[in-house]
């Protein structure tokens, strides 16, 4: 029976602290230990930390100085005693049966990863009770992050890894979206399969104080993160293909969220990328992509206010 180690960073999270400790301690699959990053939280999450440590030996706390999530996720990895980790954001929880279903799938199918699907916590569809199972290589598990719209949920938490793989691999501490910058090298350092359940037993909260909902400048950087993914594709013709298509897709998302928010100048910035970027771009696209294309080129609000109505579902970002 393998260890797990789950990591859950913590930035004043006191109102759903104790929901998603509780959801964690709950778990039908009881080998585990739970490591608590206290980022440097001013109000009371880590005296709710230090509550549930002295009634549970399998909770270890770590106390930092504020510096991001991604400090946070790496100190818990440094510290993690298990074969396997997973990451839980302190403002969500997972279902009972989260890690049951993710160790089963590792030892079923000998994976490096093991995914299941998420939720968002306020959604009332039909619970989902047919298990359907596949399994991937690193080259088609890249090839499910690229949806046929180009924008595609990129999430940490929903994993479970071979702990081996952060050897050398570790959150990127200078740039927004660090799901976005590790995923990728994360699946091409996997030497074995990556298992996939469709089950949903990742519960997303998205709120007024979700990091999901604020947007800064900094954010944009999101855009090398296409430029770094080509290293790892190299001569994978499809993938490049793809995440030029993606990177086009997503400039035209960070447009109608700028223009949303007033921000002429990113305006600016994004349209002159993208001309730079479509300039050389001749790839073959369907005829619909390409109408978005030419019509951004020449009016470019006009795009931008379809994209927006298109994403309302979304929750779009405001720019701080």
């Amino acid at each position: 029976m393998n260890t797990v180690s789950i990591i859950v960073p913590i930035y004043n999270s006191e109102k759903y602290l104790p929901q998603c400790i509780e959801s964690i301690l709950n778990q039908t699959y009881k080998n585990f230990e739970l490591i608590l990053v206290n980022d440097g939280s001013t109000d009371n999450s880590l005296s709710i930390c230090e509550s549930y440590a002295q009634k549970d030996e399998k909770i270890e706390i770590l106390n930092l100085q504020h510096n991001g999530v991604s400090n946070a996720r790496n100190n818990g990895i440094s510290k993690a005693k298990g074969e396997f980790i997973c990451f839980v954001d302190s403002d969500d929880k997972i279902e009972k049966d989260f890690l049951l279903v993710l160790t089963n799938l590792q030892n079923k199918y000998n994976s490096d990863i093991a995914e299941v699907d998420f939720k968002y916590l306020n959604d009332n569809s039909k619970k989902n009770t047919d298990n359907k199972e596949e399994v991937f290589n690193s080259f088609q598990m890249m090839n499910r992050l690229y949806s046929t719209n180009g924008i595609r949920t990129v999430m940490i938490p929903n994993k479970l890894y071979k702990a081996s793989l952060f050897e050398n691999i570790l959150f990127d501490l200078e740039h927004e979206h660090e799901d976005e910058f590790i995923i990728h090298k994360l699946i091409f350092s996997a030497k074995n399969n990556i298992a996939v359940s469709n089950l949903k037993l990742y519960v997303y909260r998205i709120h007024k104080k979700s990091r999901q909902r604020t947007f800064n400048t900094r954010k944009l950087d999101v855009l090398q993160v296409f430029d770094e993914r080509e290293k790892y594709f190299k001569e994978k013709e499809e993938l490049v293909e793809k995440n030029k298509i993606a990177k086009l897709d997503m400039i035209l998302f960070l447009y109608s969220v700028c223009k949303l928010n007033k921000k002429k100048k990113e305006q600016i910035y994004l349209k002159n990328i993208f001309e730079k970027e479509y300039e050389t771009f001749n790839l073959n696209i369907n005829l619909k992509r390409k109408i978005k294309y030419s019509l951004f080129e020449k009016l470019p609000n006009l795009v931008s206010n379809i994209i927006t109505v298109s994403y309302t579902h979304l929750t779009l970002p405001t720019i701080a």
